[in-house]
């Protein structure tokens, strides 16, 4: 291995143990607290889905019923999403009038995805309609980290717990994990992650740049975009923490807006977001 490769090699190690505070304090907050973050806004939502699944947060599975339910799923989604593909040619959504794929490719596709591999031999503007797409590769972008994220759990959980008699024999709920994942850990990243790299693209003119930073920041994780666009004024930099303030004159055409703890200067731009 090059110099160079061994330097990178180190620089990640770096990152992961500076991020493993923060982000496992975090973690522990959505998966094993009473209270998750935002239960004001989320909890209404965590407990409707729940609800909707017929799914009861304080009753604990055992390990066979929380591996049973976690292989089951995954199965399920794998078949869903071979036949997403299989049927595409006579799915809606389907503009370019796209032809099935392959079995082959399809298996593949079905279980690298499913298994959060996402290995992709194939040009996906050519190869996957819209549906397949967004019914079956982005759901399981989601769903197969989750459900990722649940296996971990139920490894700490079952080395973590108190053994003997007076121990807990349960290892959590794979539904619960599997939703608390989705919707308090991955929607938010996607939702920040695209909201400042999108600012970044749509500001940003040809032959920029735009460049995605991940810090630690005290006890906080810090995601940055900065671009090389045409920024925010100084007059309006002291308003941007308003709620959904539109900058003036020189971005109304673009309709940029700014949102509370979205932190973005003048040539070049800088977002930030830290929590």
């Amino acid at each position: 291995m090059t110099l160079i490769g061994w330097l990178q090699t180190l620089l990640f190690f770096a990152c992961v143990l500076a991020l493993t505070k923060p982000v496992g304090l975090y973690l522990f907050r959505v998966f094993e607290a009473d209270t998750q973050p935002l239960p004001r806004v989320l909890g209404p939502i965590e407990r409707a889905l729940l609800r909707l699944c017929g799914v009861n947060r304080h009753q604990e599975q055992t390990w066979g019923q929380y591996t049973v339910v976690l292989l089951a799923f995954s199965v399920v989604g794998l078949v869903g999403l071979y036949a997403l593909q299989r049927l595409q040619h006579v799915l809606p959504l389907n503009p370019q009038g796209l032809p099935a794929v392959s079995p082959a490719l399809a298996f593949n596709t079905a279980a690298s995805f499913v298994a959060n591999t996402n290995w992709q031999s194939y040009a996906g503007e050519s190869t996957m309609s819209y549906s397949t797409q967004m019914l079956g590769l982005t759901w399981q972008n989601f769903v197969s980290a989750a459900t990722g994220l649940g296996v971990a759990l139920a490894l700490a959980r079952g080395l973590t717990r108190r053994p003997g008699p007076e121990g807990r024999k349960t290892l959590g709920n794979f539904w619960v994990d599997l939703v608390r994942g989705t919707l308090y850990v991955l929607l938010p990243l996607s939702f920040v992650a695209a909201h400042l790299v999108g600012n970044g693209v749509k500001h940003t003119p040809p032959g920029g740049e735009v460049s995605v930073r991940v810090s630690r920041d005290d006890a906080r994780v810090r995601f940055e975009v900065r671009d090389t666009g045409e920024g925010i004024t100084a007059q309006e930099q002291a308003r941007i923490s308003e709620k959904v303030y539109r900058a003036q004159k020189h971005r109304r055409e673009a309709r940029a807006w700014a949102c509370p703890s979205h932190a973005t200067s003048s040539r070049p731009t800088a977002a930030s977001w830290a929590w």
